[in-house]
């Protein structure tokens, strides 16, 4: 008797993955903080003209105007926890912010032998990490 109960119950489970998947009902993953700061222009370039084709010329175009964007997010966040803290501390926030670029230099480098898609990568790794330390800044009191 548990037998049957159990092939029905394994027999409606693989039913119900099958209506799922063919009528494309999945769980809308919610955005990461880092992706909610990505900029609507970056998002309308990204969907739209070649890079919406998924031509990467065009999306590196994409990627470096919203690197600058987030670029300029990260310098009035840095300006704004400079302005918050004593010379000593100043110098601290100088020491690490350069070592903070250095690592970031290192981790987003693309790599040597991948192509456009390590080109894109990279794109995305320097977009990401600038976000998250403006963010990490942004919370510093």
């Amino acid at each position: 008797m548990w037998r049957g109960r159990i092939k029905m119950a394994k027999l409606f489970v693989i039913g119900l993955a099958l209506v799922v998947a063919s009528t494309g009902v999945v769980a809308a993953r919610q955005p990461t903080e880092v992706e909610r700061r990505y900029t609507p222009a970056y998002d309308a370039c990204m969907t739209h003209g070649d890079a919406g084709q998924g031509v990467t010329v065009a999306m590196r175009d994409c990627n470096d105007a919203e690197l600058v964007r987030q670029d300029s997010a990260l310098n009035v966040a840095y300006r704004q926890a400079m302005a918050r803290r004593a010379p000593a501390q100043q110098a601290e926030l100088r020491k690490q912010e350069r070592l903070w670029i250095a690592h970031r230099d290192k981790i987003c480098a693309p790599e040597v032998d991948g192509g456009t898609a390590a080109l894109l990568n990279s794109d995305g790794c320097y977009l990401d990490e600038t976000i998250r330390r403006t963010i990490w800044l942004e919370k510093l009191r």
